[in-house]
């Protein structure tokens, strides 16, 4: 809620903040998404090469 308040200028009503803030918090949640469908994809892929190796060990 501080960042809501701090770091705009008066003028700048709290929509408007709330709206530049969203959206960068949006490109921050994409690329992080990016990052974990990408290790989710190589671990599954490990696992598959495993299975077919018959390499699983617990």
């Amino acid at each position: 809620m501080n960042s809501l308040l701090e770091g705009f200028e008066n003028k700048i009503p709290p929509s408007e903040r709330w709206h530049t803030m969203a959206i960068k918090k949006c490109t921050e949640l994409k690329k992080k998404k990016k990052q974990i469908d990408m290790m989710i994809k190589i671990l599954e892929e490990g696992l598959s090469v495993s299975v077919l190796l018959g390499l699983i060990v617990f």
